[in-house]
Protein backbone atom coordinates (compact mmCIF):
# COMPACT_ATOMS: atom_id res chain seq x y z
CA UNK A 1 0.00 0.00 0.00
CA UNK A 2 1.15 3.55 0.80
CA UNK A 3 -2.17 5.64 0.75
CA UNK A 4 -1.90 8.46 -0.54
CA UNK A 5 1.49 10.85 -0.65
CA UNK A 6 0.89 13.45 2.78
CA UNK A 7 0.02 17.07 2.19
CA UNK A 8 2.97 18.50 2.36
CA UNK A 9 3.83 20.97 4.90
CA UNK A 10 3.20 24.32 3.96
CA UNK A 11 4.64 26.99 5.44
CA UNK A 12 2.05 30.17 5.15
CA UNK A 13 3.55 34.06 4.31
CA UNK A 14 2.52 36.99 5.95
CA UNK A 15 0.70 38.14 3.10
CA UNK A 16 -2.16 35.25 4.00
CA UNK A 17 -3.20 37.04 6.99
CA UNK A 18 -4.63 40.00 8.26
CA UNK A 19 -4.96 39.68 11.88
CA UNK A 20 -2.55 39.29 14.28
CA UNK A 21 -3.22 37.77 17.53
CA UNK A 22 -1.11 37.26 20.82
CA UNK A 23 -0.26 33.98 22.09
CA UNK A 24 -0.86 32.61 25.35
CA UNK A 25 1.24 29.42 25.25
CA UNK A 26 3.94 28.50 22.72
CA UNK A 27 2.81 26.01 19.91
CA UNK A 28 5.17 22.89 21.31
CA UNK A 29 3.57 23.40 24.64
CA UNK A 30 -0.29 23.06 23.25
CA UNK A 31 0.43 19.82 20.62
CA UNK A 32 2.60 17.76 23.63
CA UNK A 33 -0.16 16.06 25.21
CA UNK A 34 -1.43 15.14 21.73
CA UNK A 35 2.18 14.73 20.55
CA UNK A 36 2.47 11.88 22.88
CA UNK A 37 -1.04 10.26 22.66
CA UNK A 38 -1.14 10.44 18.76
CA UNK A 39 2.41 8.08 19.33
CA UNK A 40 0.95 5.63 21.61
CA UNK A 41 -2.33 5.48 19.73
CA UNK A 42 -1.22 5.22 15.97
CA UNK A 43 2.52 4.85 15.60
CA UNK A 44 2.16 3.76 12.41
CA UNK A 45 5.19 5.58 9.77
CA UNK A 46 2.79 7.08 7.69
CA UNK A 47 0.21 8.23 10.41
CA UNK A 48 3.53 10.12 12.06
CA UNK A 49 4.78 11.46 8.61
CA UNK A 50 1.43 12.96 7.95
CA UNK A 51 0.53 13.75 11.77
CA UNK A 52 3.76 16.22 11.72
CA UNK A 53 3.77 17.57 8.04
CA UNK A 54 -0.23 18.87 9.77
CA UNK A 55 1.54 20.10 12.60
CA UNK A 56 4.45 21.85 11.20
CA UNK A 57 1.64 23.71 8.95
CA UNK A 58 -0.77 24.38 11.69
CA UNK A 59 2.38 26.03 13.57
CA UNK A 60 3.02 28.15 10.60
CA UNK A 61 -0.69 29.38 10.69
CA UNK A 62 -0.31 29.93 14.52
CA UNK A 63 2.41 32.06 14.29
CA UNK A 64 0.86 33.86 12.08
CA UNK A 65 -2.26 34.98 13.46
CA UNK A 66 -4.58 32.82 11.78
CA UNK A 67 -5.45 30.75 14.19
CA UNK A 68 -6.32 31.79 17.93
CA UNK A 69 -4.91 29.95 21.04
CA UNK A 70 -8.18 28.61 22.07
CA UNK A 71 -8.77 27.58 18.34
CA UNK A 72 -5.93 25.74 18.16
CA UNK A 73 -6.94 24.04 21.50
CA UNK A 74 -9.45 23.03 19.78
CA UNK A 75 -8.03 21.64 17.09
CA UNK A 76 -5.43 19.41 19.17
CA UNK A 77 -8.47 18.21 21.90
CA UNK A 78 -10.25 17.18 18.50
CA UNK A 79 -7.35 15.05 17.07
CA UNK A 80 -7.16 13.53 20.52
CA UNK A 81 -10.92 12.21 20.59
CA UNK A 82 -10.24 11.33 17.57
CA UNK A 83 -7.55 9.01 17.99
CA UNK A 84 -8.89 8.05 20.97
CA UNK A 85 -12.08 7.02 19.09
CA UNK A 86 -11.01 5.56 16.07
CA UNK A 87 -7.92 3.46 18.57
CA UNK A 88 -9.01 0.45 16.98
CA UNK A 89 -9.78 0.94 13.24
CA UNK A 90 -7.81 0.55 10.57
CA UNK A 91 -7.44 1.47 7.18
CA UNK A 92 -8.69 -1.07 4.84
CA UNK A 93 -5.99 -3.00 2.78
CA UNK A 94 -5.53 -6.29 0.74
CA UNK A 95 -1.72 -6.96 0.85
CA UNK A 96 -0.55 -4.71 3.71
CA UNK A 97 -0.38 -7.03 7.02
CA UNK A 98 0.17 -3.49 8.47
CA UNK A 99 -1.80 -0.66 6.94
CA UNK A 100 -2.28 2.36 8.94
CA UNK A 101 -4.51 3.14 12.10
CA UNK A 102 -7.74 5.02 10.55
CA UNK A 103 -6.86 8.25 12.88
CA UNK A 104 -4.65 8.70 9.70
CA UNK A 105 -7.89 9.72 7.48
CA UNK A 106 -8.94 12.06 9.40
CA UNK A 107 -5.61 13.76 9.50
CA UNK A 108 -5.39 13.99 6.05
CA UNK A 109 -8.86 15.55 5.27
CA UNK A 110 -7.89 18.49 7.91
CA UNK A 111 -4.58 18.76 6.16
CA UNK A 112 -5.70 19.26 2.85
CA UNK A 113 -8.41 21.78 4.13
CA UNK A 114 -5.56 23.83 5.97
CA UNK A 115 -2.92 23.71 3.51
CA UNK A 116 -4.84 23.36 -0.04
CA UNK A 117 -7.63 25.44 0.67
CA UNK A 118 -6.51 27.35 3.97
CA UNK A 119 -9.02 26.90 5.80
CA UNK A 120 -8.28 28.64 9.44
CA UNK A 121 -11.73 28.06 11.07
CA UNK A 122 -10.93 25.94 14.43
CA UNK A 123 -14.49 24.40 14.15
CA UNK A 124 -14.38 23.17 10.39
CA UNK A 125 -10.70 21.65 11.24
CA UNK A 126 -11.85 20.05 14.42
CA UNK A 127 -14.95 18.52 13.03
CA UNK A 128 -13.03 16.93 10.11
CA UNK A 129 -10.97 15.36 12.38
CA UNK A 130 -14.24 14.49 14.32
CA UNK A 131 -16.29 13.75 10.65
CA UNK A 132 -16.53 9.73 11.12
CA UNK A 133 -16.76 9.43 14.86
CA UNK A 134 -20.50 9.38 15.00
CA UNK A 135 -20.97 6.92 11.92
CA UNK A 136 -17.98 4.43 12.48
CA UNK A 137 -18.04 4.75 16.75
CA UNK A 138 -19.80 4.65 19.82
CA UNK A 139 -18.98 8.68 19.42
CA UNK A 140 -22.99 10.58 19.81
CA UNK A 141 -23.76 14.11 18.98
CA UNK A 142 -24.39 14.85 22.29
CA UNK A 143 -21.10 14.07 23.33
CA UNK A 144 -19.03 16.25 20.43
CA UNK A 145 -21.92 19.11 21.52
CA UNK A 146 -20.71 18.97 24.66
CA UNK A 147 -17.26 19.51 24.14
CA UNK A 148 -17.13 21.04 20.98
CA UNK A 149 -19.73 23.23 20.47
CA UNK A 150 -23.17 22.84 18.21
CA UNK A 151 -21.40 24.13 15.02
CA UNK A 152 -18.94 21.36 15.49
CA UNK A 153 -21.65 18.80 15.93
CA UNK A 154 -24.02 20.56 13.32
CA UNK A 155 -20.94 19.15 10.81
CA UNK A 156 -20.12 16.29 11.96
CA UNK A 157 -24.08 15.10 12.02
CA UNK A 158 -24.49 16.22 8.50
CA UNK A 159 -21.66 14.25 7.01
CA UNK A 160 -23.01 10.96 9.07
CA UNK A 161 -24.76 8.37 7.31
CA UNK A 162 -27.63 7.30 8.63
CA UNK A 163 -27.24 4.10 10.07
CA UNK A 164 -29.73 1.10 8.59
CA UNK A 165 -29.65 2.02 5.01
CA UNK A 166 -29.21 0.26 2.32
CA UNK A 167 -25.74 1.27 0.56
CA UNK A 168 -27.72 2.39 -2.47
CA UNK A 169 -30.00 4.02 -0.26
CA UNK A 170 -26.72 5.81 1.35
CA UNK A 171 -25.68 6.97 -1.76
CA UNK A 172 -28.39 8.47 -2.84
CA UNK A 173 -29.07 10.51 0.52
CA UNK A 174 -25.49 11.83 0.46
CA UNK A 175 -26.26 13.21 -3.00
CA UNK A 176 -29.76 14.76 -1.23
CA UNK A 177 -27.67 15.93 1.62
CA UNK A 178 -25.14 17.67 -0.50
CA UNK A 179 -27.74 19.75 -1.65
CA UNK A 180 -28.03 21.38 1.44
CA UNK A 181 -24.73 21.08 2.94
CA UNK A 182 -22.98 24.21 5.44
CA UNK A 183 -20.11 26.00 4.08
CA UNK A 184 -18.28 23.96 6.78
CA UNK A 185 -19.97 20.87 5.91
CA UNK A 186 -19.33 21.10 2.48
CA UNK A 187 -15.74 21.93 2.85
CA UNK A 188 -14.99 18.74 4.66
CA UNK A 189 -16.86 16.20 2.17
CA UNK A 190 -15.10 17.60 -0.56
CA UNK A 191 -12.10 16.99 1.10
CA UNK A 192 -13.23 13.45 2.46
CA UNK A 193 -13.71 12.89 -1.02
CA UNK A 194 -10.72 13.80 -2.57
CA UNK A 195 -8.28 12.39 0.23
CA UNK A 196 -10.14 9.04 -0.07
CA UNK A 197 -9.85 9.03 -4.01
CA UNK A 198 -6.09 9.75 -3.96
CA UNK A 199 -5.54 7.01 -1.44
CA UNK A 200 -7.91 4.09 -3.33
CA UNK A 201 -6.24 4.72 -6.54
CA UNK A 202 -2.79 4.30 -4.94
CA UNK A 203 -3.76 0.89 -4.27
CA UNK A 204 -4.98 0.76 -7.15
CA UNK A 205 -1.90 0.92 -8.45
CA UNK A 206 -0.47 -1.30 -6.23
CA UNK A 207 -2.76 -3.99 -6.58
CA UNK A 208 -4.02 -3.84 -3.24
CA UNK A 209 -7.44 -2.64 -4.19
CA UNK A 210 -9.90 -2.41 -1.07
CA UNK A 211 -12.99 -3.30 -3.43
CA UNK A 212 -13.14 -5.29 -7.18
CA UNK A 213 -12.60 -3.09 -9.98
CA UNK A 214 -15.99 -2.09 -10.90
CA UNK A 215 -16.65 -1.20 -7.22
CA UNK A 216 -13.79 1.27 -7.35
CA UNK A 217 -15.07 2.79 -10.40
CA UNK A 218 -18.51 3.67 -8.84
CA UNK A 219 -16.77 4.77 -6.01
CA UNK A 220 -14.59 7.33 -8.59
CA UNK A 221 -18.30 8.11 -10.26
CA UNK A 222 -20.10 8.55 -7.45
CA UNK A 223 -17.79 10.69 -6.01
CA UNK A 224 -17.94 12.85 -9.11
CA UNK A 225 -21.64 13.28 -9.21
CA UNK A 226 -21.48 14.77 -5.25
CA UNK A 227 -18.62 17.13 -5.86
CA UNK A 228 -20.60 18.33 -8.87
CA UNK A 229 -23.29 18.82 -6.65
CA UNK A 230 -21.06 21.35 -4.85
CA UNK A 231 -19.81 23.02 -7.85
CA UNK A 232 -23.39 23.93 -8.39
CA UNK A 233 -23.97 25.19 -5.21
CA UNK A 234 -24.08 29.11 -4.92
CA UNK A 235 -21.22 28.84 -1.77
CA UNK A 236 -17.78 30.31 -2.32
CA UNK A 237 -15.42 26.60 -1.45
CA UNK A 238 -12.00 27.47 -2.29
CA UNK A 239 -11.22 26.71 -5.70
CA UNK A 240 -7.95 25.18 -5.23
CA UNK A 241 -9.81 22.43 -3.70
CA UNK A 242 -11.83 21.55 -6.44
CA UNK A 243 -8.87 21.97 -8.41
CA UNK A 244 -7.22 18.87 -5.92
CA UNK A 245 -10.49 16.99 -6.94
CA UNK A 246 -10.76 17.15 -10.52
CA UNK A 247 -6.61 16.01 -10.55
CA UNK A 248 -7.29 12.44 -8.93
CA UNK A 249 -10.55 12.29 -10.96
CA UNK A 250 -8.80 12.99 -14.39
CA UNK A 251 -5.63 10.42 -13.25
CA UNK A 252 -8.39 7.95 -12.21
CA UNK A 253 -9.96 7.94 -15.42
CA UNK A 254 -6.23 7.67 -17.13
CA UNK A 255 -5.97 4.79 -14.43
CA UNK A 256 -8.92 2.32 -15.08
CA UNK A 257 -8.31 2.85 -19.08
CA UNK A 258 -5.24 0.50 -18.42
CA UNK A 259 -6.07 -0.80 -14.89
CA UNK A 260 -6.20 -4.79 -16.15
CA UNK A 261 -2.24 -4.44 -17.21
CA UNK A 262 -1.48 -2.91 -14.14
CA UNK A 263 -2.92 -5.64 -11.58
Amino acid sequence: MFSIPPVAAVVLPAAAFSVSQSKDAPFQEIWSPAKEKIQQLAGHPAVQREFEAFLATLESAYNQGSISNEGMKKIEEALEMAAFEHRDQKRTSIINPNPPQYIFHPIQVAHNLLSVGEIYDADILAAALLHDTVEDCDTSPEEIERKFGPAVREMVEALSDQKGLSRDEQLKAQLEHAAHFSFGSALIKLSDKTCVLYELHDQILEGDIWYPLEKSKAYFEHADKLVSVLKERDILLPSALFDRFDAIQAAGKTTFGTVKSVL
